[in-house]
Order: C-alpha cells, then structure tokens, then sequence
C-alpha cells in the first residue's frame, strides 16, 4: 500500500494591498521552512502562495517528482509547480559555543557534530566556521577548503564567556547578497549571551537583509536561557530551536540539519478564494510516512 505525508496549512489571503497572515501547522516529517505571499513579498506574483518544503528524510537522495506532490484548498484539487532548490547556491555557517561552560564532553561532542554535518553537505556547498567566547572569531572563511574548514573544527577551545549575538552578527555578515542563494546559520549555545555588544534587533537586521535561515541548537535545556534562545530564532525570517538534552545528541542532531538543507522544494500554488482558505500538500513517493514535527 501506498503511504503517505502529510502537510496542512491555514492561510488567510487577502487582496495584494491588504494585510496577509499566515498559520501553519505541520502533521508530518515534511516541514514548512517559509511561507511566502504575493502582495507582501516583491519576489512573488500576486496571487501565488509559495511553500519551500523540507522533505521526509528517508527520501534524501530522491528525486521526487511533480507529480508526487498533490496540493488542495478546502478540499479541491489546484495545480502545484514544483522545484528542487539546488545545493550548488548554498551557503552555511556554523557558529559554535566556544565559551568556558562548553569544555569536556560539549566541546568534543560539538566538534564531532560539526565535522559530520560538514560530511553530508554536497561538496559544491560553501561552508564557515565561527566560534565565540569573549568575543567571536572567524576560525574558517565562508568558501573555504574543507580541509581548512575540518581544521578549524578540530582547533575548537572552549574558554571565556558567550558572545553569542556577536558572534550571528559576524556570522551573518559572511554570508553573501545574491538572490540564487540559499543562506543558512547553524548556531550552538549552551547558555545565555553574556557578553555581546549586539541586540536582537542587530541581528534581525543582518538575517533579514540576506534572507537567512536560522537553526539555534540549545545544548541542556535544563540550563539553557530557552526564552533568550526563542527570541533569537525568532529575529530571522524563518529560524526555529532545536533542544539537545545533552552532548551525545549532538551528533544525530547536525546529521538531520544536514539532510533537511540538502533536502528542500519549493511549492508554487494558485488558490482561488479569498479570506481563509485551507491548504494541504500531500507527498505520495514511495511508500515513504512521515510524522508530524
């Protein structure tokens, strides 16, 4: 039997120069990454609502096609066009908590993590690395070999305090500005800023004037300013936290992260009505079930 995956979402479409909101809820392993309308962002044709989606991990490596993918609004079948974002305009920074409360287990963990999500990037993806203590550094340059990138890794100490919107500020001003690139941070903390210069709103700024994703793994929720943590993911245009209860997650966790960035489609839809209206996606490839997330 056939299975499938699942991904509901509520809109509320307005006319182009009203106001526009979105919900959505995903019921499946396929995850929503961003949502964007025409009427309120420039690079959409009014009148198109255009999903990049996050495919369920046992299809990486797939080519799923078009025709797998079945979009309705309240019911009703609309036409989809579908598109694999390429790996060949990625770019991804990986910020890591070098601070003195990361020293043992968390450090050496974090750099096991780091050196496999480098290993499942595509090799055409460009890569950084930055570190923060006191303050942060740039430890391998955004473009660098992977060689220098594996090393930059391995030098990891941790020491100091957290300079932790410092060091998204300097990240992000690595990233570039062209509009055929997919931009992404990946930032590891396992405590609360302590020593940044930078606000949140310095950092909303950087994120949204590249348009980066932004993934904020919070290492031991039991210590971790999880509020602080949320508000910080919340200042990109799509960010999110994702909670590891301790360092021998770690790894599992930037392997998923990898999969997800290598793994993405953008959905191209037309509703028809106006006001709310309900649209599902449903990805049937495979035999592949996903899980809500």
């Amino acid at each position: 039997m056939m299975r499938r995956a699942l991904l509901l979402l509520i809109v509320t479409l307005a006319a182009v120069a009203g106001p526009v909101t979105v919900g959505a809820q995903s019921l499946t392993e396929m995850e929503i990454t961003r949502v964007q309308l025409g009427g309120t962002d420039p690079s959409v044709e009014p009148g198109e609502v255009v999903l990049t989606v996050k495919a369920p991990a046992a299809l990486v490596g797939e080519e799923i096609p078009a025709s797998s993918f079945l979009c309705t609004e309240d019911g009703t079948p609309r036409r989809v066009d579908v598109e694999r974002l390429p790996s060949d305009g990625l770019e991804v920074v990986l910020v890591v908590d070098t601070s003195g409360s990361m020293a043992g287990a968390a450090i050496t963990a974090a750099a096991s993590a780091a050196r496999t999500f480098v290993g499942e990037l595509p090799a055409d993806a460009r890569v950084g690395v930055v570190g923060f203590g006191d303050v942060p550094t740039v430890l391998a340059p955004l473009g660098s070999s992977r060689e220098t990138v594996a090393a930059a890794i391995d030098g990891l100490v941790a020491d100091g305090s957290t300079a932790l919107l410092d060091a998204v500020v300097l990240a992000a001003d690595q990233l570039s500005t062209g509009s055929d690139t997919r931009r992404a941070l990946v930032v590891l903390s396992d405590g609360a800023d302590t020593a940044s210069t930078a606000t949140l709103s310095d950092v909303g700024d950087r994120l949204g004037a590249r348009d980066v994703g932004l993934d904020v793994v919070a290492l031991d929720e039991a210590t971790n300013d999880t509020a602080s943590l949320a508000a910080l993911a919340s200042s990109a245009t799509s960010g999110r936290v994702v909670p590891v209860q301790g360092p021998e997650d770690l790894v599992g966790v930037y392997d998923a992260l990898a999969t997800a960035l290598v793994n993405q489609y953008e959905l191209t839809v037309r509703p028809r009505g106006t006001g709310a209206v309900e649209l599902s996606v449903v990805l049937d490839h495979l035999g592949v079930v996903g899980r809500g997330v």
